[in-house]
C-alpha cells in the first residue's frame, strides 16, 4: 500500500513538476564529476535531484550570497552532487538517507 503511495506521489510530482532538461544540461555541464556521467545515471539522477531540490532548502552562506551568481542550474549542480552520493541507492533508500535534512 506505502508503496503504490510512493509511486503515486512520484508520478504526480513528475507530471506537475518535470525535469527542466536544458538547465540540467547546463548544471552537468558546470560541474565536471557531474558531466562525467553516463547517459542513464544522468537521468536518474537529474530526476533526484530535482525532487531533492523541491523538498530542500538550499541557500548559499550570507557571505557569498551577494558576490557568488545562486540560478537555477547552480542550485540543480549542488542537488545533484548532495544526490550523487546515494546514486546507486534505492529510491527508498536514498529517502530515508535524507529524511533528516530539511536545509543545505
Amino acid at each position: 500500500m506505502l508503496n503504490r503511495l510512493r509511486r503515486w506521489r512520484e508520478q504526480r510530482f513528475a507530471a506537475r513538476h518535470p525535469l527542466p532538461e536544458e538547465t540540467w544540461r547546463e548544471a552537468r555541464h558546470r560541474v565536471p564529476l557531474l558531466a562525467a556521467l553516463g547517459e542513464e545515471e544522468a537521468r536518474r539522477l537529474g530526476q533526484r535531484a530535482w525532487r531533492f531540490l523541491h523538498a530542500k532548502r538550499i541557500s548559499l552562506h550570507p557571505e557569498l550570497a551577494e558576490a557568488t551568481p545562486f540560478d537555477l542550474p547552480a542550485r540543480l549542480a549542488l542537488a545533484g552532487q548532495a544526490c550523487l552520493l546515494t546514486l546507486g541507492w534505492r529510491d527508498d533508500e536514498h529517502l530515508e538517507a535524507f529524511g533528516n535534512v530539511h536545509e543545505v
